[in-house]
């Protein structure tokens, strides 16, 4: 099922790419790549931080996404809310996956083992004109 759902979007990143709208593929002009990273909760959980280290981290974690989001590197970052293995998202704007790893493991939350992340390469259309709004 994976495979066969993969392969339009291989397609779609492909002619996007290489600019095959002329040869009848219907690409979005405003295609970009960018990187996802889904943070997840280890497969074999660390002991859990205090609670004061907890908040500790997780303030840090709140200021790290301000800190990239306000450096044009994380365009959209948002928490899953079901409580699954899934904690949160982030759509990364950098050049390489190299540099969207760096940055992720500069997250307090990766730093301390409380999430880990999956990185994936994506098309989407441009996304510059989302904004994230933080309190003043």
């Amino acid at each position: 099922m994976l495979r066969k759902s993969l392969n339009p979007l291989l397609l779609l990143a492909a002619a996007a790419i290489t600019g095959s709208a002329q040869q009848g593929f219907e690409i979005p002009r405003n295609m970009k790549p960018y990187f996802l990273a889904m943070l997840v909760r280890p497969e074999t959980p660390l002991p859990p931080p205090s609670k004061d280290d907890m908040e500790k981290i997780t303030r840090g974690h709140l200021a790290y996404i301000r800190a990239r989001n306000e450096a044009g590197q994380y365009v959209i970052a948002g928490p899953a809310t079901d409580n699954s293995k899934l904690a949160g998202i982030v759509v990364l704007a950098v050049a390489s996956a190299d540099d969207a790893a760096k940055i992720l493991k500069g997250d307090p939350m990766i730093q301390s083992g409380v999430l880990t992340y999956e990185l994936h390469p994506i098309m989407l259309p441009d996304l510059s004109t989302i904004h994230l709004e933080f309190p003043k």
